[in-house]
């Protein structure tokens, strides 16, 4: 019985050593308690790209862009970047969008404040 209590002993020491020498690997959120758009941001004068931070994982994000409060864009991605068609956008004017967080059974559980940017295109 004795050298079986070592042996056990034993395998929990190894396991606890071991897991202290496991690499730390860097958790893939951010702080805050909202999702953050980080662009297009203002005046942009090339193809917008959206990107975003969340402070939480979400099976998807939804897209919405508006322009003068009626939705002109809105799109699903796993990713936290998103490009829209080439012609979706258009005209010099100003465009409002934000960002859903959407969990497994569909329910949006986070929501970006609205950020606004102008687009000149130059050559889109």
């Amino acid at each position: 019985m004795l050298p079986l209590a070592a042996l056990l002993v034993v395998g929990v020491a190894l396991t606890l050593v071991n897991r202290n020498r496991m690499p730390i690997t860097p958790i893939d959120t951010v702080r805050g308690t909202e999702i953050q758009p980080l662009a297009p941001i203002g005046s942009i004068d090339r193809s917008p790209e959206f990107s975003w931070q969340s402070p939480a994982r979400f099976e998807r994000y939804r897209i919405k862009v508006f322009r003068s409060g009626t939705l002109v864009w809105q799109a699903e991605t796993t990713d936290t970047r998103i490009v829209p068609p080439k012609d979706v956008l258009g005209g010099t004017v100003e465009f409002r969008w934000m960002v859903e967080g959407i969990d497994r059974e569909g329910n949006v559980r986070m929501t970006s404040p609205p950020q606004a940017f102008m687009w000149t295109p130059k050559e889109y």
